[in-house]
């Protein structure tokens, strides 16, 4: 049985071919090479993709299989035109299966982004046996004194995205995390990039039990690293909160900001007073840029200077870095103690003890928002995939929160 993207590849190649007969018929086209153009459905692979088609960068595949390209870091076809999501008027089907193949490729181009052109490295998490998940670091990360982490939302999201949609409908520095890992590099911090939705070899059971596999593996036994900020966005709030509380001496000592981007996620109660002092969260609203939206309850809610969810961290990016810049120039915890604990003597729990954890926060129907109550407790109810009215015209549904 074909899947869609075969229907996808067949009906570019016809139309491919359609095109070339017309141009030999005229006497325009290239002879018996583009006469015979065609992709034969039989050299397809089961995804839809020619056997060729593996070995190459995503890019090329993007190009090869759909006619698209990112030019000045937006998608448009050979023409130069915007991605349109309805090119084959009346099915639905075929054009949402164009569409979620496109963002499969997505992922694969942001990591190849991530260690081309920010030239980060990828990690192996120490867990895995067969080459499963992993996460992306800058080389200079065991070393530098200053780390920046990013945590991503749930859903189709990987390493290196805020926001698919707007990827593929706007432009990568609008969907990607790629601005904030260039602003963090310049300032010569180090940078970790989670990936808590790679979770497809099951070794991972949530995403927050693979934010504690990595803060235990590449973040609590590194002692260099004095001063840590945290920008996590919607459900990467909860990942962050259920770190917090399995790591909490550490993030108490090292963890001197963390920036919500329309976030959710309730701190244990022995830390609400530290949350409050180092956590603010910029969350949808119509009020300008940074405005106080309300203030109380578990964390300072301040405007994304958007109405739109996936947004919010390429609209918050200024507020976040002048944030953090200022959290980092204040003394930790640790400073203002004379004899302090030395990092590296602070026990970090066990692989074992970090998966037999029943996180808090992990439901994946658990949308709570913190846009109308920032106690983060009240119901957000707008994931990416409630919010398609159109999908002809905004470009395709995903659950993406």
């Amino acid at each position: 049985m074909a899947t869609v993207l075969d229907r996808v590849c067949c009906s570019r190649a016809k139309s491919k071919k359609g095109m070339a007969d017309k141009q030999n018929e005229a006497g325009t086209g290239e002879g018996g090479e583009h006469g015979n153009n065609e992709i034969s459905h039989k050299e397809k692979t089961e995804g839809g993709q020619s056997n060729k088609n593996n070995s190459m960068p995503a890019t090329a595949k993007l190009l090869e299989n759909f006619g698209l390209k990112f030019d000045k870091g937006r998608l448009v076809d050979g023409n130069d035109d915007p991605f349109v999501f309805n090119i084959y008027p009346g099915d639905h089907q075929l054009n949402q299966g164009r569409y979620e193949a496109i963002g499969e490729l997505m992922t694969e181009i942001v990591y190849e982004l991530l260690e081309k052109d920010v030239r980060l490295q990828k990690k192996q998490l120490a867990l895995e046996k067969e080459g499963g998940t992993f996460i992306f670091v800058s080389e200079n990360y065991r070393s530098c004194e200053k780390l920046l982490v990013l945590i991503h939302g749930s859903g189709v999201v990987r390493a290196g995205q805020w926001a698919r949609r707007l990827i593929i409908n706007d432009r990568l520095d609008s969907g990607t995390q790629l601005p904030y890992i260039k602003r963090a590099l310049e300032s010569r911090w180090g940078v970790l990039v989670m990936n808590t939705n790679d979770l497809h070899l099951g070794s991972h059971q949530s995403p927050s039990k693979h934010g504690k596999i990595v803060w235990n593996n590449f973040v609590s036994r590194e002692a260099s690293i004095k001063k840590i900020a945290i920008v996590a966005h919607s459900a990467g709030g909860g990942v962050t909160t259920d770190m917090l509380k399995q790591f909490e001496k550490d993030f108490k000592e090292r963890v001197v900001a963390i920036a919500f981007t329309d976030a959710f996620g309730s701190p244990p109660y022995s830390s609400r007073e530290y949350f409050q002092q180092v956590c603010r969260n910029w969350v949808t609203s119509n009020k300008k840029l940074g405005a106080k939206v309300s203030k109380g309850g578990e964390m300072i809610c301040l405007s994304a200077g958007t109405l739109k969810h996936e947004e919010t961290s390429h609209m918050a990016i200024d507020e976040v870095f002048k944030f953090i810049k200022n959290q980092f120039g204040k003394p930790t915890q640790s400073e203002n103690v004379e004899e302090k604990e030395p990092v590296s003597a602070v026990k970090a729990p066990s692989v074992k003890e970090c998966m037999d954890v029943t996180p808090e926060g992990d439901d994946p129907n658990d949308q709570r928002t913190t846009q109308n109550d920032c106690s983060a407790g009240g119901n957000r109810g707008d994931g990416e995939k409630n919010s398609i009215q159109d999908p002809s015209k905004i470009g395709g549904s995903e659950t993406e929160i």
